[in-house]
């Protein structure tokens, strides 16, 4: 396990955020009725974002903690260990490219999830971590700039990662940190390519972009996005990626369904947000095939077939334990043929 210290101002603000949220949670009703995470404003031109309550006016957020916020019910509170093989069988979409020409994997493989609270505010890292450890004990090594635990009963995963509740990837890559709270706070581009940095990986898994299209940003166009779109930023991800290892293996998810109702999230519902993510998703095999090289390959891995945004989301956004196991299971699928 791989911690990577943060600068100062970003751990105290984190350590803040992550006190707030404690605190939340204690008091919360943990029920299923009241699993759903508290809608507050959010900065910005309106919208929603995933991952952290915001402050402002305009839009409302989802998860983590902020003012005004209420506060996520961790997913596995007080329940039996999750089963790493109950999701069944899984498809890994396209082909995962085993990286003909790329240099081998190191006996030790170092893993950093990237993303926003779909990543960071869920359970599916840790049972991805469970299935890893069985199956390739010693092998794998999530790195990451910060740590978080999700109370998912899974005991002593490895829970670095870089991912950040309430992130747009759009906004990370524009240098934007203000027009939202994010947990931990919102980096810019910088921040990651320093972390990457710190912690160079050998394989990310990228499953980024649902607060973008909550809040209506274009995808672009997989083999040329504009400037601005989802896409567009994940090519900068990627560059800050392979400029601390050039030999990196990407995997990067066709996102999971996002579908906030009033019920789930009171003035923040989003009739528009599945066929948004089918339009996201539908470029991104494009997108990988022009950004793969022999030296650094990126696979795709279909998140979206056979998740149901009703039954697999606990909020009509983020994974519940069986979306959580199936998001483990596609990302367990794709990485298997990489560590045989």
């Amino acid at each position: 396990m791989s911690f990577v210290s943060q600068s100062p101002a970003r751990r105290i603000a984190s350590a803040i955020l992550w006190a707030i949220l404690a605190a939340a949670c204690s008091s919360d009703d943990t029920s299923e009725g009241n699993n759903a995470l508290m809608p507050a404003p959010s900065a910005g031109a309106g919208g929603s974002s995933v991952g952290a309550a915001g402050s402002g006016s305009g839009g409302a957020a989802l998860a983590g903690a902020g003012a005004g916020g209420g506060a996520a019910t961790p997913e596995g509170m007080g329940g039996a260990p999750l089963d790493p093989g109950a999701a069944g069988a899984a498809a890994v979409a396209g082909s995962v490219d085993a990286g003909g020409g790329a240099a081998p994997l190191p006996e030790l493989v170092r893993l950093v999830p990237v993303g926003d609270s779909t990543t960071q505010a869920t359970c599916w890292r840790a049972l991805l971590w469970q299935r890893l450890g069985q199956d390739f004990p010693g092998r794998v090594d999530f790195v990451g700039s910060h740590q978080n635990d999700n109370a998912c009963a899974v005991p002593g995963y490895d829970q670095d990662n870089e991912a950040y509740g309430g992130a747009l990837v759009t906004e990370i890559v524009a240098g934007i940190t203000t027009a939202r709270t994010c947990n931990p706070p919102c980096p810019t581009l910088d921040d990651l390519r320093s972390d990457f940095a710190e912690a160079p990986a050998d394989v990310a898994l990228l499953h980024f972009g649902t607060n973008d299209v909550w809040n209506n940003i274009a995808p672009g166009d997989g083999n040329a996005p504009a400037p601005g779109s989802i896409l567009a930023a994940y090519d900068a991800v990627v560059g800050a990626l392979r400029e601390a290892n050039p030999d990196i293996r990407i995997l990067v998810a066709q996102i999971i369904p996002l579908g906030p109702t009033e019920a789930t999230c009171a003035g923040c519902t989003c009739a528009d947000c599945p066929g948004r993510v089918s339009a996201l998703n539908a470029q991104i095999s494009s997108w990988a095939a022009r950004l793969r090289t022999p030296q650094s390959p990126i696979s795709v891995v279909d998140q979206e077939t056979g998740y149901d945004v009703v039954a697999d989301n606990r909020d009509g956004v983020h994974p519940n334990d069986s979306g959580s196991q199936k998001m483990a299971t596609r990302w367990y699928e794709a990485l298997a043929p990489l560590l045989q």
